[in-house]
């Protein structure tokens, strides 16, 4: 659980600190499914994190999208 608190605690800044900051933002499959690089950036370093933490175990990650689910396991 510490390892979530602290995880937490520096996506939290990141996010914080872009509010600030100019912002591109892209479409997935339609325009009211946004994205931004701060997206991105905490989506990748959350996997990098669990990945780092926890190496020999796997993450299930979906997304739904136009009412329909997409599952990965990484």
């Amino acid at each position: 659980m510490e390892c979530v608190v602290q995880m937490n605690v520096i996506y939290c800044q990141l996010i914080r600190v872009a509010f600030a900051e100019k912002k591109e933002v892209l479409t997935k499959t339609t325009y009211a499914d946004l994205v931004t690089e701060t997206d991105k950036n905490v989506e990748d370093l959350i996997i990098g994190s669990l990945r780092k933490r926890f190496p020999t175990h796997r993450c299930l990650i979906s997304a739904i999208n136009n009412n329909t689910i997409k599952c990965s396991v990484i």
